[in-house]
């Protein structure tokens, strides 16, 4: 009931009460009529839930009043006011001809530990029962010398080896000095 006092509610009708929480967006509508609540505490306990309560002291009732009838002494009177009669052991119970129930057996019978990957071989087929298919890989050239086998990190090619030649140019040196000297 302290939490109550952290709710305000205002009137919407008689019954009808819109309950403004401590927190924005803390917002919650409570009839008090049919005894329901938007956060829906009241209707599965029976209980006014803290919402509940501030529309009630609102309105200046008793929040008593609002607590389902099989909370109250009078309902447990009329419920226990007829005697309960004594029943026979099981020894003395009728013998039935159907035959006796069990407790139903589990459908999924999952086997412990981890799942196999690979299917187990039969005795007459060929090939290792446990063998892993290794993955196929294409061959690796090496970028600095283009040969196959390695790559560049462990190429033993230096770039030293390399010759340059004029004549894999389409024009010279002489010519591109000549064409900046004329520029000028």
């Amino acid at each position: 009931m302290k939490k109550a006092a952290n709710y305000i509610p205002k009137r919407s009708n008689m019954w009808n009460y819109e309950v403004i929480g401590p927190i924005e967006g803390d917002n919650w509508v409570v009839d008090l009529y049919n005894r329901t609540c938007s956060c829906r505490q009241w209707e599965l306990s029976g209980v006014p839930c803290k919402h509940a309560i501030s529309s009630i002291w609102l309105k200046n009732d008793e929040v008593l009043n609002y607590v389902d009838d099989y909370y109250k002494v009078d309902t447990y009177r009329k419920i226990y006011e007829a005697s309960i009669l004594p029943m026979n052991g099981p020894d003395l119970w009728p013998k039935s001809l159907n035959p006796p129930s069990f407790p139903p057996s589990y459908l999924n019978n999952k086997k412990k530990g981890k799942k196999q990957k690979l299917r187990r071989k039969e005795d007459d087929e060929p090939g290792d029962s446990r063998m892993k298919l290794k993955r196929k890989q294409k061959s690796v050239d090496c970028r600095k010398c283009g040969k196959p086998g390695h790559n560049n990190r462990t190429c033993s090619f230096s770039s030293d080896d390399i010759e340059i030649h004029s004549s894999d140019y389409l024009c010279g040196l002489d010519s591109i000095m000549v064409e900046e000297a004329s520029s000028c």
